[in-house]
């Protein structure tokens, strides 16, 4: 049976199969394993919990604010600006070509409309059912001496996932890109 937006019940196995990115993920009452049935990270594996503990409550809006602009990001915007924001920045600085497949690779979609952003790549991720992020990415810029900048958007209806299992969800989508380098 399914369960929503490309979620299928398994009976046979007391499990969900569960689109993340371009992957299904399956999930057990004890566990989650990748495609190829390597267990995924433990962090990881609780942000998908939570996910699914809070599913019903997640609404999307189409209204995006960046990871600060979340209620009670003050304690992990830093982190998250630093360590995941900057290591894309980082990685992608001047490999905007690479940035466009690695994103594709993975089910991502290149967003053309320039009213969403000035960025130079804008990008859509399914990451699971009911939750999609985008990616603005501006190059870094030698004229001017501008580093690399990415920022990642959410949906506002996405509120009631908390901060750290969404810090965890696009750690692991960042991981993913760089691996494809």
């Amino acid at each position: 049976a399914v369960m929503n937006e490309g979620s299928v019940y398994q009976d046979d196995s007391n499990s969900i199969l569960l689109p993340f990115l371009s992957t299904k993920i399956t999930v057990t009452k004890r566990e989650i394993r990748g495609e190829d049935n390597t267990l995924l990270p433990p962090g990881f594996q609780t942000a998908v919990f939570n996910y699914l503990s809070t599913i019903e409550k997640i609404h999307p809006e189409n209204r995006w604010v960046s990871f600060k602009e979340f209620p009670g990001a003050i304690f992990l915007s830093s982190y998250f600006v630093g360590n995941v924001e900057g290591l894309l920045a980082g990685q992608f600085a001047s490999r905007t070509e690479k940035l466009i497949a690695a994103a594709e690779s993975l089910g991502g979609k290149i967003l053309d409309d320039p009213d969403i952003s000035p960025a130079d790549v804008k990008i859509s991720f399914f990451l699971l059912p009911k939750i999609t992020v985008r990616l603005l990415f501006w190059d870094w810029d030698d004229e001017d001496n501008l580093p690399a900048v990415a920022t990642f958007l959410f949906d506002t209806g996405i509120y009631h996932l908390d901060l750290e299992s969404l810090t965890y969800l696009i750690e692991e989508l960042v991981k993913r890109l760089i691996a494809t380098l």
